[in-house]
């Protein structure tokens, strides 16, 4: 495992009218430096191999800091380099990114949606002209003077193809549109308000 054990402290100073020297930015740079004679030629520590933990080895941790004076960074600008925001085409980038995976799975759920009611509209459809078959028979039996007992077979034949899974999606619209036991405690867990 690489072990970063040498960090590098760069210290930029702005000399004050009084003649003071005020510190107005600092950089701190980590590196990874394999113990060996060269560890502390700092003009090659780009160069030097890396430390890697080994157990039972012994880590030595070390620090360098560097001043450079900086008189184009005053006081009063010394956070300006924090306030850059960097690249703005990136950021709308990822709007637009993000605008797009909303707007696709947006329109897969609706897809969705409208096939799974379409299917459930048609099969209620086909429930109601079914039962109106079945009246028309029923109407049509009595008319040609069946008995009840033959009319009602008619009818128990017609309740048995009706399928109750077709139209499920009625069964939950109580539950959906029923108002849930306490209120409040779901608002106040959804932070909705009430």
């Amino acid at each position: 495992m690489l072990i970063f054990n040498h960090l590098e402290i760069t210290v930029e100073t702005h000399k004050t009218l009084e003649g003071h020297e005020r510190i107005v930015a600092f950089d701190v740079e980590p590196f990874s430096l394999a113990d060996d004679d060269n560890r502390f030629i700092f003009s090659e520590k780009y160069k030097q191999p890396s430390k890697y933990l080994k157990a039972g080895e012994k880590v030595t941790f070390t620090y360098s800091i560097f001043t450079k004076s900086n008189n184009s960074l005053t006081w009063k600008t010394r956070y300006d380099h924090y306030m850059k925001v960097g690249n703005n085409e990136i950021h709308l980038m990822q709007l637009i990114i993000s605008f797009a995976v909303v707007t696709a799975f947006g329109a897969i759920v609706a897809m969705i949606l409208k096939r799974s009611l379409n299917r459930d509209f048609t099969n209620i459809e086909l429930t109601n002209t079914r039962r109106r078959e079945i009246r028309q028979q029923r109407a049509a039996a009595r008319r040609e003077g069946n008995s009840e007992e033959e009319i009602a077979g008619l009818t128990g034949v017609a309740a048995g193809q009706i399928d109750a899974a077709d139209v499920s999606w009625k069964r939950l619209s109580g539950d959906v549109m029923r108002t849930p036991r306490y209120p409040m405690i779901l608002c106040f867990f959804m932070g909705t308000g009430t």
